[in-house]
């Protein structure tokens, strides 16, 4: 693991990752006010990218190892130049934490995999060009789709006019109905 805070406001211009890290400790980049380059090396065994672990930082490019199941709340807070979150075809990311990707005003669209689970509070919000978030079916075979939660605001201050994901998967609560256009749908290439 990297520590907490490690290289927090320090002036790092670009950043390789360790195949051997399996986690990035709260805050270990934050603020990073150079950070413009990130490369997480081939056969990577990143697990976790902790709490406000890239908070602040400029890159506009960051492509999540496929080995990442989590990504806590705010890591990604306040990255307001990020354009361009991938994942990879294979990518096991379950679970985006309250907020982990609030404020990133320059995202305009995301493709996740079938086994996201949870969403939660806030993710997106205040992702000003947000236009279109796809979860496509989870086909592990595994026995059936594994249930999405989607948190209380999570796309709140975004223009999603296209939201697309498995119906039988979502759970929306309440609150959330209402604040924007969602289409549901079984098979993604429907």
């Amino acid at each position: 693991m990297l520590a907490e805070r490690c290289f927090a406001r320090s002036g790092l211009r670009s950043l390789a990752v360790p195949g051997s890290v399996e986690e990035l400790g709260p805050g270990c980049f934050e603020h990073c006010g150079w950070l413009d380059q990130i490369h997480f090396e081939t056969g990577s065994k990143l697990k976790i990218i902790g709490e406000g672990a890239f908070r602040a930082c400029p890159f506009d490019v960051i492509r999540i190892p496929d080995c990442v199941t989590t990504i806590e709340r705010r890591a990604f807070w306040g990255c307001s130049g990020l354009q361009r979150f991938q994942l990879g075809k294979s990518s096991r990311l379950e679970t985006l934490g309250e907020g982990a990707l609030m404020g990133c005003k320059r995202l305009t669209k995301l493709r996740f995999r079938g086994c996201l689970t949870a969403i939660g509070d806030a993710c997106f919000a205040g992702c000003e060009k947000l236009r279109s978030v796809t979860i496509e079916s989870d086909d592990s075979g595994d026995g059936g789709p594994n249930p999405l939660f989607l948190g209380y605001g999570a796309f709140d201050k975004t223009r999603i006019g296209w939201w697309q994901f498995p119906r039988d998967r979502v759970q929306v609560s309440r609150a959330q109905i209402g604040k924007f256009r969602a289409v549901l749908m079984n098979d993604p290439d429907a």
